[in-house]
């Protein structure tokens, strides 16, 4: 009720009497959580109405905040775990864990990037390019992994040719790669950021961290919309590995046949670290001259198929297009089982058709049937 007051009572006295009580109870730990829970709910409703008993919500639709919600939300706190020193970062920051803190987040982004607010969306796209406040810090990046994943929900971080709103934010903020560095499993998306914000010293850290799945995130940027400077700045870094483990992913991965390491292979003339591959890499990435002159009649390839199945798809799938002989030995046919003859099996264990023949329990009857005489 204090946040529907402060935001629109008619006396003025009034409002800046809750809103004088409205920062004492947000300068106190204990009342913090519930604080932006409350202005979290005036944002969520379309109307609010005092009806003398209670506050009535109305969550139809999701105006802008009340001017002065924004203003108390956005004001300079002296004390803040984390930058900006802000009421909305102080509230962040002290809200319970597991207690919606990614909501309150995913609130702020969304407001950063579509209110119609002109000025507050201004001042959250400043203060989300340089927070360290671990909820914001999270939910920007799982808004940039949603966008590589083609799962952005109408959000893009480059069209027509200019970064987004999202994309300047996230080429901004200097906190983002320490806050992906704690997950293993965003090492690739940790690599990627790290080449768009021309941070050269954190992303061979995320690339050695876990080559294979840095490296797909790279491939996955070559697909998409981003400027050509960034572009090539990728295509640059596939293409200028030193020898190692990154490099060998790079090999291992045209290995498999992923079209932009297949390409950055033959074109920076990497060679995989064990020999033993080097004629089916060779082989697969269609670099005829050198394979020729390594193995002139195909002998030693046959061999290394005939004991090593790993690459056999890759392989005969380049073969066939290339025409050229398929390395591998055929593959034996099962053998064929015996066919079952098409005639009636004997009459074992049947009952037998004239019931003179067989004595089935008759007794001393001779040729009876069941205890009865056939004659």
């Amino acid at each position: 009720m204090l946040v529907w007051i402060m935001c629109s009572a008619r006396d003025e006295r009034v409002a800046q009497h809750a809103r004088r009580t409205m920062e004492a109870l947000a300068a106190d730990p204990g009342y913090r959580y519930e604080t932006l829970y409350a202005i979290w709910r005036v944002s969520q409703s379309k109307e609010s109405e005092w009806d003398g008993r209670r506050l009535i919500w109305n969550h139809d639709a999701r105006p802008d905040l009340p001017p002065a919600a924004k203003t108390f939300l956005l004001a300079p706190v002296q004390e803040c775990a984390y930058v900006p020193a802000v009421r909305l970062v102080c509230l962040l920051g002290s809200a319970r864990s597991g207690g919606g803190r990614w909501r309150y987040a995913d609130y702020v982004v969304q407001e950063a990037l579509h209110s119609t607010d002109e000025r507050f969306r201004a001042q959250l796209r400043s203060l989300l390019s340089s927070t360290d406040q671990p909820d914001l810090l999270d939910e920007l990046l799982r808004c940039f992994r949603d966008c590589l994943h083609d799962r952005g929900f109408g959000r893009r971080l480059w069209h027509r040719g200019r970064p987004t709103a999202l994309m300047k934010i996230l080429l901004a903020n200097p906190h983002l790669l320490s806050r992906s560095s704690d997950h293993y499993d965003r090492s690739g998306e940790a690599a990627l950021l790290a080449i768009l914000q021309d941070r050269l010293e954190m992303l061979t850290m995320h690339l050695e961290r876990n080559p294979m799945a840095a490296l797909l995130e790279l491939y996955r940027a070559l697909q998409l919309p981003l400027g050509r400077e960034l572009k090539d700045r990728c295509r640059r870094l596939l293409r200028e590995l030193e020898p190692g483990p990154v490099r060998e992913a790079v090999c291992q991965h045209a290995l498999r046949g992923k079209a932009a390491a297949v390409q950055a292979a033959v074109e920076a003339g990497y060679r995989p670290a064990h020999e033993n591959e080097l004629l089916a890499f060779l082989f697969v990435t269609e670099q005829w001259e050198d394979y020729d002159r390594a193995d002139p009649d195909g002998s030693l390839l046959r061999a290394y198929c005939a004991e090593n199945d790993t690459h056999r798809w890759r392989i005969v799938e380049v073969a066939r297009r290339a025409r050229r002989p398929n390395p591998f030995p055929p593959i034996p046919k099962p053998p064929t089982q015996p066919k079952v003859s098409g005639g009636r099996s004997s009459p074992i264990g049947s009952w037998p058709t004239n019931p003179g023949v067989t004595d089935h329990g008759g007794g001393d009857y001779g040729g009876s049937y069941g205890g009865f005489s056939t004659h």
